[in-house]
Protein backbone atom coordinates (compact mmCIF):
# COMPACT_ATOMS: atom_id res chain seq x y z
CA UNK A 1 0.00 0.00 0.00
CA UNK A 2 1.34 3.46 -0.89
CA UNK A 3 0.80 6.77 0.83
CA UNK A 4 -1.48 8.01 -1.96
CA UNK A 5 -4.31 6.10 -0.28
CA UNK A 6 -4.72 9.16 1.93
CA UNK A 7 -5.45 11.20 -1.21
CA UNK A 8 -8.62 9.20 -1.81
CA UNK A 9 -12.10 10.19 -0.69
CA UNK A 10 -14.82 7.54 -0.41
CA UNK A 11 -18.38 8.89 -0.53
CA UNK A 12 -20.68 6.13 0.66
CA UNK A 13 -24.40 5.79 -0.01
CA UNK A 14 -26.95 3.14 0.98
CA UNK A 15 -26.27 1.10 -2.15
CA UNK A 16 -22.78 0.27 -0.89
CA UNK A 17 -24.23 -1.72 2.00
CA UNK A 18 -26.70 -3.72 -0.09
CA UNK A 19 -24.24 -6.67 -0.24
CA UNK A 20 -24.52 -6.78 3.55
CA UNK A 21 -28.34 -6.85 3.39
CA UNK A 22 -28.61 -3.40 4.94
CA UNK A 23 -31.88 -1.68 3.96
CA UNK A 24 -31.80 1.08 1.35
CA UNK A 25 -34.22 4.00 1.49
CA UNK A 26 -36.46 2.08 -0.91
CA UNK A 27 -36.36 -0.98 1.34
CA UNK A 28 -37.27 1.07 4.41
CA UNK A 29 -40.21 2.56 2.49
CA UNK A 30 -41.37 -0.93 1.51
CA UNK A 31 -41.24 -2.06 5.15
CA UNK A 32 -43.19 1.00 6.32
CA UNK A 33 -45.85 0.39 3.67
CA UNK A 34 -46.20 -3.21 4.79
CA UNK A 35 -46.51 -2.00 8.39
CA UNK A 36 -49.20 0.40 7.20
CA UNK A 37 -51.09 -2.52 5.69
CA UNK A 38 -51.02 -4.28 9.09
CA UNK A 39 -53.59 -1.83 10.46
CA UNK A 40 -55.61 -4.25 12.56
CA UNK A 41 -54.31 -4.42 16.09
CA UNK A 42 -55.28 -5.25 19.63
CA UNK A 43 -53.12 -3.09 21.84
CA UNK A 44 -49.68 -3.47 20.28
CA UNK A 45 -50.24 -7.00 18.99
CA UNK A 46 -49.77 -7.32 15.23
CA UNK A 47 -48.33 -10.26 13.29
CA UNK A 48 -45.06 -11.08 15.06
CA UNK A 49 -44.60 -13.99 12.65
CA UNK A 50 -43.54 -11.41 10.02
CA UNK A 51 -40.58 -9.05 10.23
CA UNK A 52 -42.86 -6.09 9.63
CA UNK A 53 -45.22 -7.16 12.39
CA UNK A 54 -42.34 -7.64 14.82
CA UNK A 55 -40.87 -4.24 13.93
CA UNK A 56 -44.23 -2.48 14.24
CA UNK A 57 -44.93 -4.02 17.62
CA UNK A 58 -41.47 -3.01 18.83
CA UNK A 59 -41.93 0.59 17.67
CA UNK A 60 -45.27 0.80 19.52
CA UNK A 61 -43.71 -0.53 22.71
CA UNK A 62 -40.73 1.85 22.49
CA UNK A 63 -43.02 4.81 21.76
CA UNK A 64 -44.68 4.17 25.12
CA UNK A 65 -41.42 3.63 27.00
CA UNK A 66 -39.96 6.84 25.55
CA UNK A 67 -43.18 8.81 26.19
CA UNK A 68 -43.44 9.79 22.52
CA UNK A 69 -47.18 9.23 22.91
CA UNK A 70 -49.27 10.66 25.75
CA UNK A 71 -50.83 8.19 28.17
CA UNK A 72 -54.65 8.60 28.10
CA UNK A 73 -56.21 9.76 31.36
CA UNK A 74 -59.14 7.37 31.00
CA UNK A 75 -60.05 4.22 29.13
CA UNK A 76 -59.51 0.46 29.33
CA UNK A 77 -56.41 -1.12 30.87
CA UNK A 78 -54.69 -1.25 27.49
CA UNK A 79 -55.63 2.32 26.53
CA UNK A 80 -51.95 3.37 26.37
CA UNK A 81 -51.12 0.50 24.00
CA UNK A 82 -54.08 1.38 21.79
CA UNK A 83 -53.08 5.06 21.74
CA UNK A 84 -49.51 4.14 20.75
CA UNK A 85 -50.74 1.91 17.93
CA UNK A 86 -53.17 4.60 16.77
CA UNK A 87 -50.50 7.31 16.60
CA UNK A 88 -48.10 5.04 14.74
CA UNK A 89 -50.85 4.14 12.28
CA UNK A 90 -51.60 7.84 11.78
CA UNK A 91 -47.93 8.47 10.98
CA UNK A 92 -47.78 5.53 8.56
CA UNK A 93 -51.01 6.63 6.89
CA UNK A 94 -49.74 10.17 6.42
CA UNK A 95 -46.42 8.97 5.02
CA UNK A 96 -47.88 6.40 2.64
CA UNK A 97 -50.62 8.74 1.39
CA UNK A 98 -48.06 11.50 0.80
CA UNK A 99 -46.75 9.52 -2.16
CA UNK A 100 -43.10 10.50 -1.61
CA UNK A 101 -40.41 7.90 -2.22
CA UNK A 102 -38.64 8.04 1.13
CA UNK A 103 -39.44 8.63 4.78
CA UNK A 104 -36.45 10.99 4.91
CA UNK A 105 -38.14 13.29 2.38
CA UNK A 106 -41.42 13.08 4.28
CA UNK A 107 -39.79 13.95 7.61
CA UNK A 108 -37.76 16.80 6.12
CA UNK A 109 -41.01 18.48 5.04
CA UNK A 110 -42.75 18.28 8.42
CA UNK A 111 -41.95 21.93 9.12
CA UNK A 112 -45.03 22.75 7.07
CA UNK A 113 -47.33 20.72 9.34
CA UNK A 114 -49.58 23.25 11.17
CA UNK A 115 -50.35 20.90 14.06
CA UNK A 116 -47.34 21.28 16.37
CA UNK A 117 -48.11 18.12 18.37
CA UNK A 118 -48.50 16.03 15.24
CA UNK A 119 -45.28 17.49 13.81
CA UNK A 120 -43.32 16.44 16.90
CA UNK A 121 -44.91 12.99 17.18
CA UNK A 122 -44.45 12.22 13.47
CA UNK A 123 -40.81 13.34 13.58
CA UNK A 124 -40.04 11.15 16.60
CA UNK A 125 -41.99 8.14 15.30
CA UNK A 126 -40.33 8.45 11.89
CA UNK A 127 -36.82 8.53 13.32
CA UNK A 128 -37.65 5.75 15.75
CA UNK A 129 -38.94 3.65 12.83
CA UNK A 130 -35.73 4.24 10.87
CA UNK A 131 -33.58 3.31 13.87
CA UNK A 132 -35.55 0.15 14.72
CA UNK A 133 -35.51 -1.06 11.10
CA UNK A 134 -31.77 -0.47 10.67
CA UNK A 135 -30.95 -2.03 14.04
CA UNK A 136 -33.10 -5.05 13.16
CA UNK A 137 -31.12 -5.64 9.97
CA UNK A 138 -27.78 -4.98 11.66
CA UNK A 139 -28.53 -7.82 14.05
CA UNK A 140 -29.64 -10.15 11.24
CA UNK A 141 -26.42 -10.01 9.24
CA UNK A 142 -23.50 -12.23 10.32
CA UNK A 143 -20.09 -10.77 9.49
CA UNK A 144 -17.84 -12.34 6.89
CA UNK A 145 -20.13 -14.45 4.71
CA UNK A 146 -21.02 -11.98 1.95
CA UNK A 147 -19.78 -12.95 -1.54
CA UNK A 148 -19.18 -9.37 -2.78
CA UNK A 149 -17.57 -8.04 0.37
CA UNK A 150 -15.73 -4.86 -0.67
CA UNK A 151 -14.98 -4.01 2.96
CA UNK A 152 -13.26 -7.37 3.31
CA UNK A 153 -11.21 -6.52 0.21
CA UNK A 154 -10.03 -3.30 1.87
CA UNK A 155 -9.21 -5.21 5.06
CA UNK A 156 -7.12 -7.83 3.29
CA UNK A 157 -5.39 -5.57 0.79
CA UNK A 158 -4.71 -2.49 2.87
CA UNK A 159 -5.09 -3.22 6.60
CA UNK A 160 -4.22 -6.82 7.45
CA UNK A 161 -0.46 -6.68 6.81
CA UNK A 162 0.26 -3.12 7.92
CA UNK A 163 -2.29 -1.68 10.29
CA UNK A 164 -0.11 1.25 11.36
CA UNK A 165 0.37 2.41 7.77
CA UNK A 166 -3.36 2.22 7.10
CA UNK A 167 -4.08 4.29 10.20
CA UNK A 168 -1.59 6.90 9.00
CA UNK A 169 -2.72 6.96 5.37
CA UNK A 170 -6.40 6.00 5.66
CA UNK A 171 -8.66 7.42 2.93
CA UNK A 172 -11.22 9.97 4.06
CA UNK A 173 -14.80 8.70 4.21
CA UNK A 174 -18.07 10.62 3.97
CA UNK A 175 -21.07 8.39 4.57
CA UNK A 176 -24.75 9.23 4.15
CA UNK A 177 -25.79 6.02 5.94
CA UNK A 178 -27.31 5.78 9.41
CA UNK A 179 -25.94 2.28 10.06
CA UNK A 180 -22.56 1.53 11.64
CA UNK A 181 -21.71 -1.51 9.52
CA UNK A 182 -18.43 -0.20 8.06
CA UNK A 183 -17.00 0.83 11.42
CA UNK A 184 -18.17 -2.36 13.08
CA UNK A 185 -16.57 -4.49 10.34
CA UNK A 186 -13.24 -2.73 10.82
CA UNK A 187 -13.57 -2.96 14.61
CA UNK A 188 -14.07 -6.72 14.54
CA UNK A 189 -11.03 -7.14 12.26
CA UNK A 190 -8.88 -5.31 14.80
CA UNK A 191 -10.24 -7.46 17.64
CA UNK A 192 -10.27 -10.86 15.94
CA UNK A 193 -7.09 -10.60 13.84
CA UNK A 194 -4.83 -7.95 15.40
CA UNK A 195 -5.84 -9.05 18.92
CA UNK A 196 -6.67 -5.55 20.08
CA UNK A 197 -8.89 -5.34 23.12
CA UNK A 198 -12.27 -3.63 22.75
CA UNK A 199 -11.05 -0.30 24.10
CA UNK A 200 -7.92 -0.22 21.91
CA UNK A 201 -9.83 -1.20 18.77
CA UNK A 202 -12.56 1.35 19.39
CA UNK A 203 -10.00 4.13 19.89
CA UNK A 204 -8.33 3.31 16.57
CA UNK A 205 -11.61 3.40 14.63
CA UNK A 206 -12.63 6.68 16.25
CA UNK A 207 -9.46 8.37 15.01
CA UNK A 208 -10.12 7.43 11.37
CA UNK A 209 -11.40 10.26 9.13
CA UNK A 210 -15.04 9.10 8.89
CA UNK A 211 -18.00 11.48 9.02
CA UNK A 212 -21.69 10.53 9.08
CA UNK A 213 -23.47 13.41 7.38
CA UNK A 214 -26.89 12.65 8.87
CA UNK A 215 -25.75 10.95 12.05
CA UNK A 216 -25.94 7.29 12.97
CA UNK A 217 -28.29 5.23 15.09
CA UNK A 218 -25.68 4.66 17.80
CA UNK A 219 -22.02 4.17 18.61
CA UNK A 220 -20.42 1.41 16.54
CA UNK A 221 -18.96 -0.16 19.69
CA UNK A 222 -22.43 -0.53 21.18
CA UNK A 223 -23.67 -2.92 18.53
CA UNK A 224 -26.52 -4.75 20.21
CA UNK A 225 -28.68 -2.50 22.39
CA UNK A 226 -28.41 -3.53 26.05
CA UNK A 227 -30.98 -1.03 27.25
CA UNK A 228 -33.32 -0.49 24.30
CA UNK A 229 -35.03 2.52 25.86
CA UNK A 230 -31.71 4.34 26.21
CA UNK A 231 -30.35 3.19 22.84
CA UNK A 232 -33.36 4.16 20.74
CA UNK A 233 -34.01 7.36 22.67
CA UNK A 234 -30.46 8.35 21.82
CA UNK A 235 -30.95 7.24 18.20
CA UNK A 236 -33.87 9.67 17.77
CA UNK A 237 -31.59 12.50 18.86
CA UNK A 238 -28.70 11.34 16.68
CA UNK A 239 -30.59 10.94 13.40
CA UNK A 240 -30.96 13.94 11.12
CA UNK A 241 -32.90 13.70 7.88
CA UNK A 242 -32.14 15.34 4.54
CA UNK A 243 -32.85 19.05 4.68
CA UNK A 244 -33.56 19.12 8.43
CA UNK A 245 -32.27 22.08 10.38
CA UNK A 246 -29.44 21.37 12.76
CA UNK A 247 -27.59 23.40 15.32
CA UNK A 248 -25.12 25.71 13.65
CA UNK A 249 -22.18 24.28 15.60
CA UNK A 250 -22.97 20.71 14.57
CA UNK A 251 -23.57 21.57 10.93
CA UNK A 252 -20.50 23.80 10.77
CA UNK A 253 -18.36 20.98 12.14
CA UNK A 254 -19.66 18.56 9.51
CA UNK A 255 -19.34 21.09 6.68
CA UNK A 256 -15.78 21.90 7.70
CA UNK A 257 -14.81 18.23 7.60
CA UNK A 258 -16.48 17.69 4.23
CA UNK A 259 -14.80 20.79 2.77
CA UNK A 260 -11.40 19.63 3.99
CA UNK A 261 -11.87 16.08 2.73
CA UNK A 262 -12.92 17.29 -0.73
CA UNK A 263 -10.17 19.90 -0.98
CA UNK A 264 -7.37 17.57 0.05
CA UNK A 265 -8.26 14.54 -2.08
CA UNK A 266 -7.09 13.84 -5.61
CA UNK A 267 -9.59 11.06 -6.30
CA UNK A 268 -13.25 10.73 -5.33
CA UNK A 269 -15.00 7.36 -5.27
CA UNK A 270 -18.81 7.37 -5.11
CA UNK A 271 -19.82 3.97 -3.72
CA UNK A 272 -23.52 3.08 -3.91
CA UNK A 273 -24.39 6.77 -3.96
CA UNK A 274 -27.71 7.88 -5.47
CA UNK A 275 -26.79 11.51 -6.31
CA UNK A 276 -29.77 13.03 -4.51
CA UNK A 277 -29.66 16.79 -5.25
CA UNK A 278 -29.82 17.73 -1.54
CA UNK A 279 -27.01 15.32 -0.72
CA UNK A 280 -25.02 16.68 -3.66
CA UNK A 281 -25.40 20.19 -2.29
CA UNK A 282 -23.97 19.07 1.05
CA UNK A 283 -20.84 17.97 -0.81
CA UNK A 284 -20.32 20.90 -3.17
CA UNK A 285 -21.73 23.96 -1.35
CA UNK A 286 -18.88 25.93 0.14
CA UNK A 287 -16.35 24.55 -2.31
CA UNK A 288 -14.46 26.87 -4.65
CA UNK A 289 -15.81 27.15 -8.20
CA UNK A 290 -12.88 25.10 -9.56
CA UNK A 291 -12.92 22.41 -6.86
CA UNK A 292 -13.08 19.65 -9.51
CA UNK A 293 -9.79 20.69 -11.10
CA UNK A 294 -7.25 17.85 -11.24
CA UNK A 295 -9.58 15.47 -9.41
CA UNK A 296 -10.41 12.04 -10.74
CA UNK A 297 -14.05 11.30 -9.91
CA UNK A 298 -15.46 7.83 -10.37
CA UNK A 299 -18.70 6.12 -9.38
CA UNK A 300 -20.44 2.79 -9.18
CA UNK A 301 -23.32 2.50 -11.61
CA UNK A 302 -25.80 0.06 -10.09
CA UNK A 303 -29.26 1.61 -10.11
CA UNK A 304 -28.27 4.73 -12.05
CA UNK A 305 -30.07 5.48 -15.30
CA UNK A 306 -29.24 7.84 -18.15
CA UNK A 307 -31.75 10.33 -16.79
CA UNK A 308 -29.71 10.53 -13.60
CA UNK A 309 -26.86 12.10 -15.53
CA UNK A 310 -28.82 15.35 -15.78
CA UNK A 311 -29.03 15.84 -12.00
CA UNK A 312 -25.42 14.75 -11.63
CA UNK A 313 -24.38 17.39 -14.17
CA UNK A 314 -26.15 20.10 -12.17
CA UNK A 315 -24.01 19.41 -9.12
CA UNK A 316 -20.75 18.12 -10.56
CA UNK A 317 -20.62 19.68 -14.03
CA UNK A 318 -20.53 18.05 -17.44
CA UNK A 319 -17.62 15.78 -16.64
CA UNK A 320 -19.23 12.43 -17.46
CA UNK A 321 -17.57 9.95 -19.75
CA UNK A 322 -20.20 7.43 -20.84
CA UNK A 323 -18.91 3.97 -21.49
CA UNK A 324 -20.54 1.42 -23.73
CA UNK A 325 -23.86 0.65 -22.04
CA UNK A 326 -23.42 -3.03 -22.88
CA UNK A 327 -20.55 -3.31 -20.42
CA UNK A 328 -21.37 -5.04 -17.14
CA UNK A 329 -22.54 -2.67 -14.42
CA UNK A 330 -19.95 -1.59 -11.90
CA UNK A 331 -20.55 -2.32 -8.22
CA UNK A 332 -18.34 -1.44 -5.25
CA UNK A 333 -16.22 -4.57 -5.51
CA UNK A 334 -15.62 -4.13 -9.25
CA UNK A 335 -14.80 -0.48 -8.83
CA UNK A 336 -12.13 -0.68 -6.13
CA UNK A 337 -10.64 -4.01 -7.20
CA UNK A 338 -10.53 -3.75 -11.00
CA UNK A 339 -11.76 -0.47 -12.50
CA UNK A 340 -9.85 1.89 -10.20
CA UNK A 341 -7.92 0.17 -7.37
CA UNK A 342 -7.49 2.42 -4.37
CA UNK A 343 -3.69 2.11 -4.35
CA UNK A 344 -3.32 3.22 -7.97
CA UNK A 345 -3.08 6.81 -9.11
CA UNK A 346 -5.61 7.88 -11.76
CA UNK A 347 -4.96 11.14 -13.51
CA UNK A 348 -7.89 11.81 -15.82
CA UNK A 349 -10.33 14.27 -14.17
CA UNK A 350 -13.50 12.46 -15.23
CA UNK A 351 -16.48 10.67 -13.81
CA UNK A 352 -16.69 7.12 -15.09
CA UNK A 353 -19.98 5.27 -14.91
CA UNK A 354 -22.19 3.03 -16.98
CA UNK A 355 -25.73 4.43 -17.08
CA UNK A 356 -28.62 2.05 -17.51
Amino acid sequence: MTSNLSEKLLIIGAGSHVPYLMPTSQKITKILKEMYRLNTFSGTSYSPSTNEGYIKEKICRLAMQLSLVKRPDTGPSNAFEIESGTKLQEFLTSFCESGVYSVDSFLSNLSGEPDNEKRMIFSDLGKLSIAVIISFYEQQVPFGYQPDDWIELIINKYIKDDLEKFIKFCPSIITFNYDRFLERRLLMHLIRFHRKNDKEASAIIKQLPIVHVYGEIGDFDTWKPIDEKVFFGDAIRRIRVIGEDRSSSEMNRIKAKIKTYVEECSQIYFLGYGFDPLNNSVLVNGQTHDWRKNKHIISTSIGLKKADLEKIDKSFGSIIRIKDASVVEIDCMNLISEVAPLDKKHTRPIVTMIPR
